[in-house]
């Protein structure tokens, strides 16, 4: 690839971190259900997982958004495919930003001012927005932004084949004219 070409396929690290990234943001939206249909407070073991696990998306999504800005990418398409795909990407790393800093400014209400452990590398005491829910309202669009994501994923494949849908698949290079 010559300087300043675009690749056809993303780089391993967005690959690796996509796809965690995607194992974090669904078992996080399993746990938030979970914890929202609780009759009563969970756990804390609950909740450090799901504080965990958000400020793992949150530290995943920095890192893919820095990575993104600082190399080129493959090829989008053109047109309404083109917009629709950059304005999902660009919500997608907006909420998965967002979801979790607004979690953890609900921590305080969940756990009646609890400080919040960070890794185990030591606790922070975040705001106390207890009379707003931003972190369940956003928590749910991210959840379907994530379903139109899949469903534009699965529009992709029928309509242009797998060689689409490998630029996000570790492995050989992609020729997207066809197999």
């Amino acid at each position: 690839m010559t300087s300043g070409a675009r690749p056809l396929r993303f780089p391993l690290v967005l690959v690796v971190l996509h796809w965690a990234g995607a194992m974090l943001v669904m078992a996080q939206l399993g746990l938030g259900l979970r914890i929202a249909s609780a009759a009563e407070t969970p756990a804390l073991a609950t909740l450090g997982w799901h504080a965990a696990i958000g400020q793992a998306i949150l530290l995943t999504t920095l890192v893919r958004v820095g990575i993104r800005l600082s190399r080129p990418m493959p090829p989008q398409h053109r047109g309404w495919r083109g917009f629709y795909a950059r304005a999902e990407y660009v919500s997608l790393y907006a909420l998965m930003i967002a979801t979790p800093l607004a979690g953890i400014a609900a921590w305080t209400r969940v756990t009646k001012g609890a400080p919040l452990p960070l890794f185990g590398l030591g606790e922070v005491a975040p705001p106390d927005l207890s009379r707003f829910d931003v972190h369940a309202n956003l928590a749910l669009a991210l959840g379907l932004l994530v379903g139109a994501h899949i469903f534009a994923v699965l529009c992709n494949f029928l309509l242009d084949g797998p060689p689409a849908v490998r630029r996000m698949l570790p492995g050989r290079e992609v020729n997207l004219a066809g197999d």
